[in-house]
């Protein structure tokens, strides 16, 4: 069911099925969403209302889940229809998805009952890239550090609720930095790929136009040549930005979720790509999700 969009000063959108801010925004694919308040059901002790802020680019916005609905403040609703509900991924019909995937498979099964609210996400291509050149041999909480950082830094700020947030930077304020001018974002080695990555997309070899139009193949061969960048990280980046759901990026993480999981899968990228493309096909990008959430809780 899609979601409708309803007369409220807060711009309220409902009901929308299977998601949840908790199992969306924090499994991983992104990592300038913060929680900011939740209301609980005192008799239950279950929560009613989670309070979350989030930027995007250059957007940000507030969002109340109620554990139906979702209600917008902070923004328009041009901006709510235009921006945010493709970004939320709101018009997939979630609920066909998960039967697909866990169709005689007990063990998807159990990871989409734990994680039934997880939405994949449809992120701007050029924030994706550089958090994942970000992201590597790197913990969540450090990725958010240093991307917060960055963007406080170096991105335009965006007034809200009466403060500032600040937009993720562009591609031509990051070109002119060096390694030095990053030091506060204490990135380490990463600052170099994210700085010559910058350099790359301002020289015109960055078109994610052009991206979204080219196979899945074809596209992660596009992304390989930027400084930094591996199939790991290009795989993140097709799959995070929406252009490919059948992308499954794999690390030394998802290695050991696959080897627990589903023995036999594969010891090598190149075998559980194969093994994933084989079992959940277009979709297995959001197997590895609904894999690499409920493993981070369980395994």
């Amino acid at each position: 069911m899609e979601s409708q969009i309803l007369p409220d000063p807060r711009i309220r959108m409902g009901p929308v099925p299977d998601f949840d801010p908790g199992h969306t925004f924090l499994c991983g694919q992104c990592f300038r969403w913060t929680r900011v308040g939740t209301k609980t059901d005192a008799s239950s002790d279950r929560s009613r209302q989670d309070d979350w802020v989030g930027i995007a680019g250059s957007h940000a916005i507030r969002l109340q889940w109620d554990g139906s609905c979702l209600s917008a403040s902070g923004t328009t609703e041009s901006e709510l229809k235009g921006w945010w509900r493709p970004y939320l991924d709101l018009a997939e019909n979630y609920s066909d998805l998960k039967l697909k995937l866990s169709a005689g498979d007990p063990v998807m099964e159990e990871a989409i009952r734990f994680g039934h609210g997880l939405r994949l996400l449809r992120q701007d291509p050029w924030e994706t890239l550089i958090t994942f050149l970000i992201s590597q041999n790197n913990g969540i909480p450090r990725i958010r550090s240093i991307v917060n950082t960055l963007c406080t830094c170096f991105g335009e700020a965006i007034p809200f609720e009466g403060g500032m947030l600040h937009a993720f930077p562009t591609p031509e304020a990051l070109a002119v930095l060096n390694s030095c001018g990053l030091d506060v974002c204490r990135a380490g080695y990463r600052s170099a790929y994210v700085i010559r990555t910058a350099q790359q997309v301002v020289e015109g070899r960055f078109d994610p136009n052009a991206l979204s139009s080219m196979p899945y193949e074809e596209a992660r061969e596009y992304l390989l040549p930027f400084h930094g960048v591996g199939v790991k990280v290009a795989d993140c980046t097709l799959l995070f930005s929406g252009l490919h759901r059948s992308a499954f990026p794999v690390d030394r993480w998802v290695f050991r979720v696959m080897d627990t999981l589903y023995p036999g899968s594969g010891k090598t990228t190149k075998e559980l790509q194969a093994f994933a493309k084989d079992r959940w096909g277009e979709n297995a990008g959001l197997a590895q999700e609904y894999l690499f959430h409920y493993a981070r809780s369980h395994l």
